[in-house]
């Protein structure tokens, strides 16, 4: 009866580990996509990035702003869920370790020895297994990567924005006025 309760405990934590990351991508894709927007936007405007200032500096800031929030959202998001999910991961490795399940473990299933080549390794290699202790799922790694660099994008706008680069004959370094 003990085993029974027990694999069903482990069903529960593996699948809400499942259950996070899903989360955790359909809402950092949202995150991500308005912020690309953010992006898009301040790219097609007049001049965009060949204009020496921007043309429309308080819209450039402010979008560059709503940008730079919404990216630092989508890595806290990534990095909670990601927190969430190890956390069930963990709960159900416990489980198996303590019931002797070897092959719902880390490193116990099948065709582990199986040479692979090619994108057939690089898929096998990130779908691998991990220890959810000491690492993150690499869909977390993708997603906190694609969100940094989204906010250093937008950190770039902003300060472009309010620090616009001299023009020949001008001082060095000149704040824009925005109002």
């Amino acid at each position: 009866m003990q085993n029974k309760r027990d694999l069903e405990v482990w069903k529960h934590f593996a699948a809400m580990g499942g259950t996070d990351k899903n989360t955790m991508i359909v809402a950092v894709s949202w995150l991500l996509g308005l912020t690309a927007g953010a992006i898009g936007y301040r790219l097609t405007q007049p001049g965009g990035l060949s204009a020496a200032v921007p043309v429309h500096p308080v819209s450039s800031v402010m979008v560059s702003l709503l940008g730079l929030v919404l990216s630092g959202l989508a890595t806290y998001v990534v990095l909670l869920y990601a927190g969430y999910a190890n956390r069930n991961w963990a709960q159900a490795d416990m489980i198996a370790r303590k019931r002797g399940w070897r092959e719902l473990l880390p490193k116990g299933g099948a065709g582990e020895t199986t040479p692979r080549r090619g994108l057939a390794w690089v898929a096998w290699r990130w779908a691998r297994e991990f220890d959810p202790e000491r690492k993150l799922a690499p869909v977390f790694r993708v997603y906190a990567l694609l969100a940094i660099v989204s906010s250093l994008a937008n950190l770039f706008f902003l300060l472009w924005s309010l620090f616009p680069p001299a023009t020949p004959g001008e001082p060095a370094v000149r704040v824009h006025r925005l109002w």
